[in-house]
């Protein structure tokens, strides 16, 4: 019985057909983090898995990937069929404080609609972090020391009875 309902449910999805209201939320996961980590901002748009199309509103002191990672769905919920797209933006903080990406539009088929405000607190770095930190500088400061050897192989042949192509 249910396996005669999922091709119904994927030719609704990949047909672009609405199943009730679009709604869109956004969150940060996690919404607190310390200046060394970075966060994702999820928008998630319920009711459609057409791409949508609209900007990121820049926000001073944090850096969002260029691209983001894309995640469509279609699911049962409760006998109720529920399909979605959502977009993960890597977030890298710049400095220390309270953010908040104001609330922007987002284009899905013919519709416009309003992508909710969200918040992300940065905090200073904790013990751990720090730590982490001077692994980090460590590790570059020993690459930077590394030794690189050159071998030069006079004959033509490195192996008894292989002799090389190349002369």
């Amino acid at each position: 019985m249910l396996k005669s309902f999922i091709p119904w449910l994927f030719c609704l999805a990949s047909c672009g057909l609405v199943l009730g209201q679009i709604n869109v939320e956004t969150s940060f996961e996690p919404p607190t983090i310390t200046q060394a980590n970075s966060s994702t901002y999820k928008v998630v748009i319920n009711g459609s898995q057409q791409s949508p199309s609209g900007a990121v509103p820049s926000v001073d002191g944090l850096r969002f990937s260029p691209q983001p990672r894309t995640l469509k769905s279609a699911s049962f919920i409760n006998g109720v069929p529920s399909i979605r797209f959502e977009l993960s933006f890597t977030v890298s903080p710049e400095r220390l404080g309270s953010f908040v990406v104001p609330p922007w539009s987002v284009k899905v088929g013919n519709q416009t609609y309003t992508v909710p405000a969200a918040k992300l607190e940065v905090l200073p770095p904790n013990q751990q972090d720090k730590i982490k930190q001077a692994q980090k500088r460590q590790q570059q400061a020993d690459l930077r020391q590394a030794a690189f050897l050159e071998f030069s192989c006079p004959r033509s042949f490195l192996l008894k009875g292989k002799q090389s192509r190349h002369r």
